[in-house]
């Protein structure tokens, strides 16, 4: 798997590179040209905004069998997938003058904090609920978008501007709460319960949503610029862990790229 930390530095240590060749060879001086050249394609980091969803559920079965009674309690979860850096790469064809069409695929992959509040009636007094926390860091998210955009280019002096819209199909697969494990010892009080582990269950999705966005590149060179896109996308997703049970959660955001252009 291409590790985004990787790809960064590469990206980086190639942009500086060819600005100091493109500058060596004079080129940088030249003038932007007047019409935006035919094709183009982008390599760059990318920087997402995070994802918080939530659920709430009834317990599928209880862990420890040596209960008093066949106890089903409920649990909420909380995700919170925090902003990471992916990896972004487009390819932009002219269409006709100032007309194009960009496509353009994002990578993220992050691992978030898992956060539950476990919630289960007291053996020998079913109208008293007992309550634990627990929590595990090593979810993952994974997002991977497909970005199909008509785009309007103009120019900014040296600079080429785009204007984009269009659509986006995400894929996306998250780490769900399948189930808690607990513990608790007699005399099964609310100080004696203890979340143990949360298995998780693996979920996937793939929804149809949209973006739009502006980019700006600068030429330092015939074939070469340094380009900066802001793109917002969004999509609902629903994971379906169980029959019963439904989690919605808004996926996409404000993100941010910056890194080379190469101009065809």
């Amino acid at each position: 798997m291409i590790r985004p930390q990787s790809c960064l530095s590469a990206i980086l240590v190639s942009g500086v590179l060819a600005a100091t060749t493109s500058y060596g060879n004079g080129e940088a001086e030249s003038p932007a040209p007047s019409e935006p050249t035919r094709y183009a394609v982008i390599l760059r980091p990318v920087l997402g905004g995070s994802t918080v969803f939530q659920e709430e559920r009834r317990l599928s079965t209880p862990f420890d069998t040596s209960a008093p009674l066949d106890e089903h309690g409920r649990f909420g979860a909380r995700y919170d997938f925090g902003a990471f850096i992916g990896v972004d790469a487009g390819f932009r064809v002219r269409l006709y003058r100032h007309v194009a069409m960009w496509i353009d695929y994002t990578i993220m992959n992050r691992e978030g904090l898992t956060v539950v509040d476990l919630h289960l009636p007291h053996p020998f007094s079913p109208n008293m609920m007992r309550e634990a926390p627990g929590s595990d860091d090593t979810f993952v998210f994974r997002e991977s978008t497909l970005h199909a955009d008509i785009a309007l280019l103009f120019g900014m002096g040296r600079m080429q501007g785009t204007l984009l819209a269009g659509v986006s199909c995400f894929r996306v697969k998250a780490d769900l709460v399948e189930d808690v494990r607990y513990q608790y010892v007699y005399p099964y009080d609310a100080g004696d319960l203890t979340v143990v582990s949360l298995r998780r269950n693996p979920q996937s999705a793939a929804p149809f949503g949209f973006n739009c966005g502006l980019n700006v590149d600068l030429p330092i060179g015939r074939i070469v610029g340094f380009g900066v896109l802001l793109r917002y996308s969004r999509a609902r997703v629903r994971f379906v862990p169980e029959p019963d049970d439904e989690i919605v959660a808004n996926v996409g955001g404000l993100q941010a790229s910056a890194g080379l252009s190469f101009y065809f």
